[in-house]
């Protein structure tokens, strides 16, 4: 795909195809499988026999996570060490010199960067947010849960390797001369960041009480005005999750922004992959942090605003226990 030779992006196209079919194979084993063994273990799940003696088996799942967890927590340390390390050598178990203005001098130099990262964050998750809403509210007027088929439609680009169809992405914005441009790369982390964001509010939105609704249509109350005084207010929390989420995927998102962008739009994620791949630890470890602090910092929002308008309000507050 990146050879300057354009024949050899025909072999790309059969590649991404051929990864396509591979992928649709691993799915139609899996779902196979899953309907053989459900057809065999259907005696043994409906008997009743329960295995009470399983802390074992629980300690054998939990050891694993815990593993993952700690590994995850040293990883975060060595970053921050990382951040403000000036020198590191072997074999000192510390920094030997420290620079607590790398942080203030690498994020005034990468001010460009950082501001592109959350405009598309930002703008992603509006949008991809507004859509489910307005996705989640027309089903919801014609009394119309989401159908499987329209479930597959929306999930496909999770299933589906980004590369399979990126590819063809890129060459219709090539075609259509709308490759590396902002709008560009939103449309294409908008493909990603939709589904999350549908997978994210359709439980919440399922689960609000329809007592709430019928008592204001009973009123008179419109659609409109019920969504925007009862229903957004209710569900003001996971829809800032929601958006938050939605900002994450976004953030996190390196094929589409280097293909689709053409290397025009640099990201904190693209920076951060080249970056690894070059000598300057500090610089990577910091940007590998803001990759994870934009993230952070959207979570924490959706849940101090929730609070902070909800403070006087005792059942919308999280329940505890």
């Amino acid at each position: 795909m990146n050879d300057p030779d354009l024949s050899l992006r025909l072999i790309a196209s059969a590649g991404a195809v051929l990864q396509l079919a591979v992928t649709a194979l691993a799915l139609a084993t899996y779902l196979m499988l899953e309907r053989v063994l459900t057809s065999l273990l259907r005696g043994r799940l409906v008997s009743g026999r329960r295995h009470r003696r399983d802390h074992l088996p629980r300690i054998g799942g939990l050891l694993p996570m815990l593993a993952v967890i700690g590994a995850m927590a040293a990883s975060l340390f060595v970053l921050v060490l990382w951040s403000f390390a000036r020198s590191w050598w072997f074999p000192s178990l510390l920094p030997q010199r420290w620079d607590l203005m790398r942080i203030t001098d690498a994020l005034a130099m990468g001010a460009p960067v950082l501001t592109a990262t959350l405009a598309l964050a930002v703008a992603a998750a509006m949008l991809a947010t507004a859509l489910t809403l307005w996705l989640l509210e027309a089903r919801s007027a014609h009394r119309m849960p989401l159908g499987t088929r329209l479930k597959v439609l929306v999930f496909l680009p999770l299933l589906l390797p980004q590369i399979s169809f990126l590819f063809g992405l890129q060459l219709l914005f090539l075609v259509v001369d709308f490759s590396g441009s902002f709008f560009s790369v939103l449309l294409a982390h908008l493909v990603f960041v939709f589904p999350y964001a549908v997978l994210a509010l359709s439980d919440p939105w399922a689960q609000l009480d329809p007592r709430f609704e019928k008592a204001a249509a009973s009123i008179g109350a419109s659609r409109g005005r019920i969504f925007w005084q009862i229903r957004l207010p209710l569900l003001l929390r996971p829809v800032l999750v929601t958006f938050a989420v939605a900002a994450a995927v976004s953030v996190g998102q390196y094929l589409p922004t280097l293909l689709i962008g053409a290397g025009r739009i640099v990201t904190v994620t693209t920076e951060s992959v080249a970056l690894a791949s070059g000598g300057n630890r500090p610089a990577a470890a910091l940007y590998a942090l803001l990759q994870l602090l934009i993230p952070l910092a959207g979570f924490v929002l959706a849940a101090l605003i929730p609070a902070a308008l909800h403070r006087n309000r005792r059942a919308m507050h999280l329940q505890e226990g």
